[in-house]
């Protein structure tokens, strides 16, 4: 289709819609012809001029209903001629399940419509004529006139996937049994107080909020009270008799 256009290009320029004062029949959107999908599937640029039916054949080109295959070497003459016979008007008078010819090139979006959603709104800028969109959204007066049956858009949040199946509960962990309790340390010989005599009755006690009584530690006098058991400095001198 791009190289028919490129071909023809001239003498869609020259044909124009309007008595020859409006637009042509057709006209690039953009210089990268690797943009032209989407110049296709929103029909810009393409009008009804005398001698090529442009905007009809973008509209049967978007439902499927065209042969692109025998495109690229007709002279303008006889694009023109394919343009109102065999990719044109005549076709978009054709129903809804003739669309979407397989092998045909169609707007993937139109198909997602009709197809996969049943819908009949408008589906792209020339959905037109009385199978279009336009006729089924807006032609409902007067009575004999058809409503739109039905239209159902699917909306995805942008970088999140659809939610799948919930996952199967899981049995809870099992809880942890206590930690046993740390087997008690041998009492060391004084090295750095404070410290206390495991021999002296009453029993002395180690300074700190724990008052561990004073433990041996190998015969000596002078046993280094637990670094565990003291609390703060005001604790450091302090010695409990009982």
């Amino acid at each position: 289709l791009i190289t028919q256009l490129e071909k023809v290009y001239n003498d869609l320029q020259a044909d124009r819609v309007g008595h020859g004062h409006g637009p042509s029949a057709f006209t690039w959107a953009n210089n990268n012809r690797s943009n032209f999908p989407g110049q296709m599937w929103t029909c810009a640029g393409f009008q009804n001029a005398p001698k090529f039916k442009m905007a009809e054949t973008c509209a049967a080109i978007n439902r499927g209903l065209c042969d692109l295959s025998s495109l690229g070497a007709m002279s303008a003459d006889e694009f023109a001629l394919w343009t109102q016979k065999k990719c044109g008007g005549n076709q978009n008078q054709q129903p809804v399940h003739t669309w979407f010819v397989n092998g045909n090139v169609h707007n993937p979006y139109v198909y997602w419509l009709r197809r996969a959603l049943n819908g009949t709104s408008y589906a792209f800028s020339q959905d037109e004529g009385v199978h279009g969109g336009n006729a089924n959204c807006n032609n409902i007066n007067p009575k004999s006139s058809r409503p739109p049956k039905s239209s159902r858009i699917t909306v995805c949040p942008r970088n999140k996937p659809f939610p799948g199946p919930s996952p199967a509960p899981q049995p809870p962990a099992p809880t942890p049994g206590p930690r046993p309790s740390p087997s008690p340390q041998p009492w060391e010989p004084c090295h750095k107080g404070p410290c206390c005599n495991p021999h002296t009755t009453p029993r002395q006690l180690c300074p700190g909020p724990a008052r561990l009584a004073c433990q041996d530690c190998g015969g000596s006098n002078a046993c280094q009270c637990p670094h565990g058991a003291l609390s703060s400095d005001h604790f450091q001198h302090e010695l409990i008799l009982i």
